[in-house]
């Protein structure tokens, strides 16, 4: 094991060990609603961290991929359509690459970095939700639950259309795969990073129009 690895996998398994005990001290001690909400998002972005590098120590010993990842653009971007032209206010008509300006956004990483693009585009979409959570003011005690549970509750207070369930599925699904070292090729990253893209938008402008809707 050269030096590189060393470091790669030492980083990880200590930022594994600040996971743990961040979550361990959280679960025993009651904080303020804010301060556990910017909490998680720091926890899940050390926990993609903490696995990509340890997967990178992991890779110089490993000749192929275990798993190789594969996403249908069409049907996603199709299902998209269907509630586009209800939530979609006119600026959002035509999409433009998200977060163009940044250097780490999914867009930008895109072809460079595949699998962290990936994790970073999975990173976004679990930002949204938590903000759409937050407007929406859940009655239930969401915090402790996975960003697919808080979309399936927003689904089911209507505040998100039931179509882009499997939308979300097949993203989350994608960049999951990605982070615990799945094969993805320069191609089908940016299918998933452009569908991805406009799942953000179009979550965004459904819970605008909720809130309209509600107000």
């Amino acid at each position: 094991m050269n030096r590189n690895t060393q470091f790669a996998l030492m980083t990880g398994l200590c930022l594994a060990v600040i996971v743990v005990v961040a979550i361990f001290y959280l679960s025993r001690f009651q904080v303020g609603q804010e301060l556990l909400q910017v909490s998680m998002i720091v926890l899940g972005m050390l926990s993609v961290a903490a696995v990509m590098a340890i997967l990178r120590a992991m890779d110089a010993g490993i000749k192929t991929p275990l798993i190789s990842i594969t996403f249908n653009e069409a049907s996603a971007s199709a299902r998209i359509r269907t509630v586009e032209a209800e939530v979609i206010d006119a600026e959002y008509t035509e999409y433009k690459d998200f977060y163009s300006e940044s250097d780490f956004s999914p867009a930008a990483l895109a072809g460079r970095d595949n699998n962290f693009a990936l994790a970073k585009l999975r990173m976004d979409l679990e930002q949204q939700i938590l903000d759409v959570a937050r407007r929406s003011e859940l009655s239930e005690p969401y915090m402790p639950f996975t960003a697919s549970k808080i979309f399936n509750l927003l689904v089911e207070k209507e505040v998100l259309p039931v179509e882009l369930e499997s939308v979300w599925r097949e993203v989350m699904s994608a960049c999951n795969k990605a982070i615990h070292g799945g094969s993805v090729d320069d191609e089908t990253t940016n299918s998933i990073v452009r569908v991805g893209i406009k799942l953000i938008i179009t979550i965004r402008q459904a819970a605008n129009k909720a809130e309209q809707s509600n107000a």
